[in-house]
């Protein structure tokens, strides 16, 4: 492969890699970012592709690498899901009367003990609290 030959080809799936990436990133400035640092990386590093798989396979596992490398220096992913709301719910009242109704918009809602929703989100704050 050449680098004469990898811009038409990247061209040919560069749609997909950005649409692939954005399911990983969640954010359209990340794909392109990443779309763009992938054809950097693969021109840089076309001499060491041994066409053990196709072109595709190497950049979107190019592409893959990097989308994990940018997650992980934005810690992207939390710890647990108590983590995502604990702050949001300890600095916000209006946070936690939101939520401490019970959804009657779902067919559920309209038959569920609404004083035992209230009891269990009641005491699930107070261990988030804790």
């Amino acid at each position: 492969m050449t680098t004469d030959k990898l811009t038409p080809e990247f061209e040919k799936f560069q749609g997909e890699l950005k649409s692939f990436i954005l399911r990983m990133t969640a954010s359209v400035q990340d794909a392109e970012y990443i779309v763009q640092e992938t054809y950097i990386k693969a021109h840089a590093k076309l001499s060491t592709f041994r066409g053990e798989s196709s072109l595709k396979t190497w950049v979107f596992s190019i592409a893959s690498n990097l989308a994990r490398d940018l997650l992980r220096s934005k810690k992207r992913w939390p710890e647990t899901v108590t983590d995502i709301c604990r702050e949001e719910a300890l600095d916000s009242h209006a946070f936690f009367e939101e939520r401490h109704t019970y959804p009657t918009n779902i067919a559920a809602g309209k038959f569920r003990d609404q004083g035992t929703y209230r009891f269990l989100f009641y005491m699930c704050f107070q261990i988030a609290s804790a």
